[in-house]
Parts: structure tokens; C-alpha cells; sequence
């Protein structure tokens, strides 16, 4: 229970940085979903298009994997190892409109977010 907590705040602490130190912030968007087991969605519509960050969080050792999808499409995807804690990555190229991301893991909670 500490280390999800732990895990959460970070992930909040960096997507509130990252909201503040941008220049952007006014325009800036994005949705986040925590999920208490190993997979998660979150939806986002009104994607400009360009780039997009990425954040998530699962727990258990072993494969786990993020991906972004835009109108229904496979856009980018993230192997990642479980044990590696919070992480954040960019997907670029995104075309405008309805986002969807998800991530899967060995255990749960987990946590995934989108923000441009």
C-alpha cells in the first residue's frame, strides 16, 4: 500500500510539473485513470494532433505494455519490465481527434494518463 502510494504521488508530481514548467500549460490537456487491477484505459477526445505524453504504472515483475491508440488505431506501443516503477514516454506523430491509451501488467493497481 506505501509503494502505490509512493507511485501515485509521483506520477501526480510529474504531470503537475510538467503542467506548470510548460510554456503551454493554458492549452494543455489530458485525462488520467487509476485501475486496481493490472490493465487500465483512459479516453481523451479533442487531440489537436503532434505530440503526446504517455504516463504509467503497474506493479508485479515481469512484461508489461503501454499503448497509445488515436480513432480507433494502434499509434504507438511500450514494452516495458513492471518492476521499473512510474514512467513516462512521448508518442509523436499523433493524428487530431479521440485518444484512447491502456496499460497491462502482471498485478495491479495501475495507473495510466494522457496530456499534451
Amino acid at each position: 500500500m506505501r509503494q502505490s502510494f509512493k507511485r501515485a504521488a509521483v506520477l501526480g508530481t510529474v504531470a503537475t510539473a510538467a503542467s506548470v514548467m510548460s510554456p503551454l500549460a493554458a492549452s494543455a490537456g489530458g485525462k488520467s485513470k487509476t485501475c486496481p487491477e493490472s490493465a487500465c484505459r483512459v479516453e481523451a477526445g479533442n487531440f489537436s494532433e503532434g505530440q503526446l505524453s504517455v504516463d504509467f504504472d503497474v506493479h508485479g515483475r515481469g512484461g508489461a505494455e503501454a499503448v497509445l491508440y488515436s480513432n480507433g488505431r494502434t499509434i504507438c506501443r511500450y514494452p516495458f519490465d513492471a518492476v521499473a516503477g512510474p514512467q513516462s514516454w512521448y508518442c509523436n506523430g499523433v493524428p487530431a481527434g479521440f485518444i484512447e491509451a491502456s496499460v497491462v501488467g502482471p498485478a495491479g493497481p495501475s495507473n495510466i494518463g494522457v496530456r499534451w
